[in-house]
């Protein structure tokens, strides 16, 4: 499945703009294919260690498994963006929103949300649901955050993603909701940044991440960073000196283009994770940038979040030492 994040908005250049065409990356009904097969694999087990009956339910789950929304704007709802799960989050992550300018509900943004951290919980639960009235807080603007294929792959968590209105973030749909007049968010440093992810850390993998500034530049989208200070405080991770354990981060991501950090512990720990939006970036529209234009516009947006973190480091993490890496 390397073939998913290969696909990327963040990697790459992309040519559904440029050359006009937004056709899925495979045909529909491989897709279908490939999804039930891979479902298959995963219940047939536990039918078998515990009761065939538990195939009827699972097979009327079939349908809504296979019917694609993460292409098409996922199926956000208000039910979903209230849940007493997302409420009990903030409590425990302490979560705030903070919005430095004012945005356009008429204008296109990307939003690149840093870090990634194991789950971006803090970032996405304060920006995507209602436990920080972020409708509000964002002046209105129709975004949808936009996850890795695989992770659609896994039943119920995928529900879970389309509740919230996240969607593929396969380069074409990406652009879908652009042209659509939608903004989207997007964590550019995605399975290689969570892997850096550690209590007091504050590493952005981003130099190497040139497709979501490509995307901005062929739809004239302005892009906006973001940083939730405190991300990586949730989760520890087993040690990268412990033998083995880099080696089966690396070989799990290279397949499956989702990080696998291994984590010693499930629930996320008690800390403080602050959002702060930063300063949209004006990007002009530009169908076929060359390389230099791409890395100027991404050293600009380089430059507005390392000045983003040290305007805000000292009040969201007081005491702390300013450890901002950008690789």
């Amino acid at each position: 499945m390397i073939w998913m994040d290969k696909r990327a908005v963040m990697r790459g250049q992309g040519t559904g703009v440029t050359a006009g065409s937004r056709k899925d990356p495979i045909p529909a009904w491989l897709d279908k294919v490939l999804r039930f097969f891979f479902f298959w694999c995963l219940v047939s087990p536990l039918c078998i260690l515990t009761s065939w009956w538990l195939a009827l339910p699972l097979l009327l789950y079939v349908p809504s498994y296979l019917d694609g929304s993460e292409k098409h704007g996922g199926r956000p709802s208000e039910f979903h963006k209230n849940l007493f799960l997302w409420f009990m989050f903030k409590r425990r992550m302490n979560m705030k929103l903070v919005v430095t300018s004012k945005l356009d509900a008429k204008t296109q943004y990307i939003f690149g949300l840093h870090p990634h951290g194991i789950l971006p919980w803090g970032g996405v639960l304060n920006m995507a649901t209602n436990v920080n009235n972020s409708k509000k807080a964002l002046y209105g603007v129709d975004f949808h955050f936009i996850a890795a294929s695989f992770c659609f792959y896994v039943p119920f968590y995928r529900d879970l993603l389309l509740g919230g209105g996240i969607c593929d973030a396969a380069r074409v749909y990406a652009e879908r909701l652009l042209c659509s007049g939608k903004s989207i968010g997007i964590v550019p440093g995605g399975a290689t940044e969570a892997l850096y992810a550690k209590p007091g850390d504050n590493t952005v993998y981003i130099k190497k991440r040139r497709g979501f500034v490509h995307l901005a530049m062929q739809t004239g989208s302005s892009l906006v960073p973001v940083y939730t200070f405190g991300e990586n405080d949730s989760y520890n991770q087993l040690s990268d000196s412990i033998p083995g354990v880099v080696w089966v981060k690396k070989r799990f991501q290279r397949v499956f283009g989702i990080s696998l950090p291994l984590i010693t512990n499930l629930i996320p720990l008690k800390c403080n994770a602050t959002t702060v939006v930063g300063k949209p970036i004006r990007v002009e529209k530009n169908l076929a940038p060359t390389d230099a234009q791409v890395d100027a516009v991404l050293g600009e947006y380089v430059t507005q979040l390392e000045k983003l973190f040290d305007e805000h480091h000292d009040a969201c993490l007081p005491g702390r030492e300013k450890n901002f890496v950008v690789i």
